[in-house]
């Protein structure tokens, strides 16, 4: 690659690959020294090259527009519906987060697509969504702001001005399908003289491939993860890929059957951090790390009215803030005493209070005392802008010790970057000109953290991907098995926008408008996963609970494999037969009958306790 050269991507996690991918083949050339590829998102790539002209007055706009976060796009949509649902008898019945997703849906397909809905044909939820859609504008017209779909716009507009500040060269990674955002970049792109091309992620032909069906979905992951071990066995360095399109729903599950398989020491918690070689290309949410869990409910103690028992009790227990190790025995003690002593709810001041009492009575409570005076001698009764609880809530934590005596690990400190970022995104809600109380606040970046998908980076390169079906590999891997390809996942079922006609959206193929959209969607995402290893499993379920699966429409030009499979043992029935190998059974559902001249103790009691239940008699009389 030149210098004056990129790679744009969809994924910063196909952007990382990518990268990797380079250096390793300069590594296996024996290349010492070589300049880093410029890989980046698309996104990525149009904020850097739009600021860098706005620095630099190449772009003439002396007051560019804000781009709204995902997360404020969300509340002002959320905003605008319930000012609209106001005089509605039934207004409170709505789910405004749900019609919000779906307007915002609805308002990118309309601006990217560029539709148009006659007059003729606007039901009334099209109506309604038109009115919603110019107070949203208007409201954004207010704040000099924009959202996304309309900001990539201005960007784009504002690219075609700036021919001196673009690489020679630009070469496209992984787009399956070209959105008409992206087309329009191309467009201006060429029309600027920068040499376009693709980057190849894929093989030139097809893998070997066959297709397993299987009872159930729980078949399908353990057999995929026999499949890996089976694979690994015979080349330890075997690159591999696990592909779903149902990965949210299954990762756990999958996650726990490959630490029992590969990593069975990680059932210790000493041993939970343990590096893995396989990785997820999706994370979870930032609320899912214990010590972030653990930031939020102490920020909701502070803040809160009322005090729930149990989520004092939680945070008590919890080794993430205060002299969590020196006074851990002590804050048991606390805990069992208030649970005795105080009500199902109290106020933080009783709470307080209570904690004074216990430590006069002899509980070596001081530093907690210390760390929660301190605590609440930080101001949280007015109602601020974000900016200012944003710092707020970093003072008390700070003042109650967040972390505790512990020193953080390599994944905790990762949650710890990612928890500044979500503090970020709550000081971005000043853009809407709203004072929040302490309680809107902390509520505020609970969703934050709830919608920051947190995906920690591992030390170790992955031998084992595992990836949803819309998500491209950076090359081709030794061998893939992709699951739950069945008819009713595999097309994905039609979801057209609820709030635009659907014959509007079937005409201007938008994503999911259809059968056919989704077929051929479909179709060539499989396309790119044919040539994306030496050899493909696919694998369908039979059964799903007492309903009958078929396999997907898709698996037809794929020969049926018949043979045994193996299936991966958890952990517990690994050691029940390891452990149990001695042991034989017997059979003994009759008792050994009493010889003559045994004395069996009981009387009449033994006679009452075989009325009640004969085997609780022969246990009490006969085994004593």
């Amino acid at each position: 690659m030149t210098a004056n050269s990129i790679i744009l991507c969809p994924s910063a996690r196909l952007a990382r690959s990518i990268q990797n991918d380079i250096a390793q083949q300069q590594i296996q050339l024996g290349i010492s020294q070589w300049q880093s590829p410029n890989v980046q998102t698309l996104s990525q790539w149009l904020e850097k090259t739009i600021e860098e002209a706005l620095l630099t007055a190449a772009i003439e706009e002396t007051t560019p527009p804000y781009a709204l976060s995902a997360f404020n796009e969300q509340l002002l949509w959320e905003d605008v519906i319930a000012q609209s649902l106001k005089n509605n008898a039934f207004g409170d019945l709505f789910d405004l987060s749900g019609l919000a997703s779906v307007a915002i849906e609805a308002n990118r397909y309309m601006i990217a697509w560029k539709l148009h809905v006659p007059s003729e044909h606007q039901a009334e939820e099209t109506r309604q969504f038109l009115r919603w859609q110019r107070a949203f504008q208007q409201r954004c017209r207010e704040l000099n702001a924009l959202e996304s779909v309309r900001y990539m716009d201005w960007q784009l507009t504002q690219l075609a001005q700036l021919p001196n500040q673009l690489p020679v060269s630009i070469k496209f990674a992984g787009f399956d399908q070209t959105a008409p955002q992206e087309q329009r970049l191309r467009d201006i792109l060429m029309r600027l003289g920068v040499a376009l091309s693709e980057y190849v992620t894929t093989a030139e032909h097809p893998a070997q491939t066959q297709h397993v069906q299987l009872d159930d979905e729980d078949a399908e992951l353990r057999a995929a993860v026999a499949w890996v071990a089976q694979q690994l066995s015979h080349n330890p360095n075997a690159k591999l890929a696990i592909v779903t399109p149902t990965l949210s729903e299954v990762r756990n599950k999958l996650a726990d059957l490959l630490d029992e398989e590969f990593y069975p020491l990680t059932v210790r918690p000493g041993f939970a951090q343990l590096q893995r070689h396989y990785n997820f290309s999706l994370g979870t949410p930032l609320t899912q790390q214990p010590m972030i869990q653990a930031g939020l409910n102490l920020l909701r103690m502070m803040t809160s009215y009322q005090l729930q028992q149990a989520d004092v009790s939680t945070l008590l227990l919890s080794p993430f803030w205060s002299a969590s190790i020196q006074e851990a025995d002590a804050r048991a003690v606390l805990d069992a005493k208030m649970r005795e002593k105080l009500p199902m709810q109290f106020s933080l001041a009783r709470l307080l209070e209570f904690i004074q009492q216990q430590s006069e009575q002899g509980l070596a409570l001081s530093s907690l005392i210390n760390h929660l005076n301190a605590a609440t001698a930080i101001s949280i009764s007015k109602r601020q802008p974000a900016t200012v609880w944003a710092q707020t809530f970093t003072q008390l934590l700070e003042a109650l010790v967040w972390n505790g005596e512990r020193t953080v690990n390599s994944l905790e400190y990762q949650a710890l970057n990612a928890w500044k970022k979500a503090l970020q995104q709550l000081a971005k809600l000043d853009v809407l000109d709203k004072k929040l109380s302490a309680q809107a606040a902390v509520n505020y970046l609970q969703q934050i953290c709830s919608n920051q998908i947190f995906q920690a980076e591992t030390e170790l390169e992955p031998l084992i991907q595992i990836l949803g079906i819309m998500e491209g590999l950076s090359a081709p891997v030794d061998a893939i098995w992709c699951m739950h390809m069945n008819d009713h996942i595999w097309p994905p079922p039609a979801r057209p926008n609820p709030l635009l006609p659907a014959f509007i959206q079937r005409v201007a193929g938008l994503p999911g408008a259809d059968n056919s959209v989704q077929a051929t969607f479909a179709a060539t995402i499989q396309q790119r996963l044919l040539h994306s290893a030496h050899t493909i499993v696919f694998s369908s379920s039979k059964m799903q609970g007492e309903s009958q699966l078929r396999a997907s429409p898709l698996m037809q030009s794929i020969a049926t494999h018949d043979a045994d499979v193996a299936f991966a043992q958890t952990l517990a029935e690994k050691l029940s037969v390891v452990g149990h190998a001695e042991l034989a059974n017997v059979d003994d559902h009759m008792a050994p009958v009493v010889n003559d001249g045994e004395h069996v103790h009981g009387g009449t009691g033994l006679l009452k306790a075989q009325a009640v239940c004969p085997a609780w008699a022969f246990y009490q009389y006969r085994f004593g």
